[in-house]
């Protein structure tokens, strides 16, 4: 009962709640999904320090963690120590037998993907015994964040083969792959095999579609694409994918254009779109538009929205350290700042490009 409770007031996002009802019982009234409930409960919340701290108070109090428990930590390791952590808790799952099941070792691949060590999840990915289509999915997600699209092709002709059929995310994950491999063409050929199958499109795959032609220059071909989708086009993330393509081959004009639909489409659906509200600002600011600058970021204050403050870790001497945008807290914070200050002084640009500069921490004053 106790767990079904902290799981229903972490996903009300009463996380606090959630830990008050659980430090209410008596160590020894806990068991393991009691444990893998409130570990849960902070990863939903994103507070991935709070749930490695539960999982090495758990380890203290003698409960041993299960396969659940250490699926559902090894994602908090994609910032929190890094890949040093994630070894750990491997070494862990092999010492008790846990890393023999799917949904850890499917974890295991995520974590060393994301972390930057494609080859060791692809070690770990060849050595399991049961794989499933989520499993081959992570596998094909991660070739593709490495740029390995070939890789990533490659896998789902295998995964075919043996009769595991793809899904929607399955194909999210190899249109990505291709993207950000410049397989345009063989992209395109994933998006057609994937309306022949039956796999109903969703914005998802519009998105990586528009991104797919748009990093390789092709945005008008990316706009017309976009236009055909009549309603089913009328999302914010695609819009946003074309914007960013027209900023990164300087069609200010076609961007232009887009800033305004994306903002109406923001009016119209009342969601936060922050980022692309910078983003509009951004391509605004390299067309030398500082009207409408001045008018994106008006909008922003007016229904007030702010920019999520950035947050960074690095781990060093066997301790993880969390930086977050205009955070005073850390013990050296001081010399810090003074550095990254001194680094700014450096990089200030010549006369000619003092807008774009300013622009930059005028931006910066929305954390």
């Amino acid at each position: 009962m106790l767990s079904y409770l902290i799981d229903m007031y972490a996903k009300s996002r009463c996380v606090e709640t959630a830990k008050r009802l659980f430090d209410i019982y008596e160590c020894g009234e806990r068991d393991q999904v009691t444990w893998n409930a409130m570990i849960a409960a902070y990863m939903h919340d994103e507070d991935r320090e709070n749930s490695m701290l539960l999982f090495r108070k758990m380890l203290v109090e003698n409960h041993l963690p299960n396969e659940v428990t250490i699926s559902l930590i090894l994602p908090a390791c994609n910032t929190l120590g890094g890949i040093q952590v994630g070894k750990q808790i491997q070494a862990f799952a092999i010492r008790q037998i846990l890393d023999t099941h799917v949904f850890v070792g499917t974890a295991l691949v995520d974590m060393y993907a994301k972390c930057g060590a494609i080859e060791l999840a692809e070690k770990v990915f060849d050595r399991m015994t049961e794989k499933n289509r989520v499993t081959y999915t992570t596998m094909i997600l991660g070739f593709g964040q490495h740029g390995l699209g070939d890789r990533a092709l490659s896998l789902f002709k295998t995964m075919q083969s043996i009769g595991i059929k793809p899904d929607g995310v399955t194909f999210v994950a190899l249109l990505s792959a291709c993207s950000h491999s410049g397989l345009v063409e063989e992209g395109l050929a994933v998006y057609k095999l994937m309306q022949e199958v039956g796999i109903v499109a969703m914005p998802e795959h519009y998105c990586c579609v528009v991104d797919l032609l748009g990093r390789a220059g092709r945005v008008e071909e990316a706009y017309e694409f976009l236009k055909d989708l009549g309603d089913n086009g009328n999302h914010v993330g695609i819009w946003g994918c074309l914007l960013a393509a027209c900023k990164l081959h300087g069609m200010h004009e076609l961007g232009k254009c887009i800033s305004r639909r994306l903002f109406d489409l923001k009016q119209q659906n009342g969601n936060d779109s922050t980022g692309y509200c910078i983003l509009m600002s951004n391509v605004l600011a390299s067309m030398g538009k500082w009207d409408g600058v001045h008018l994106v970021r008006q909008a922003m204050k007016a229904k007030g929205l702010i920019k999520e403050p950035g947050v960074s870790w690095i781990y060093l001497h066997d301790k993880s350290h969390r930086f977050l945008s205009k955070d005073a807290r850390h013990p050296e914070s001081e010399l810090i700042h003074a550095m990254v200050h001194g680094l700014a002084l450096e990089m200030k640009p010549s006369d000619d490009s003092l807008d774009s500069f300013h622009l930059i921490y005028e931006t910066s004053d929305l954390d």
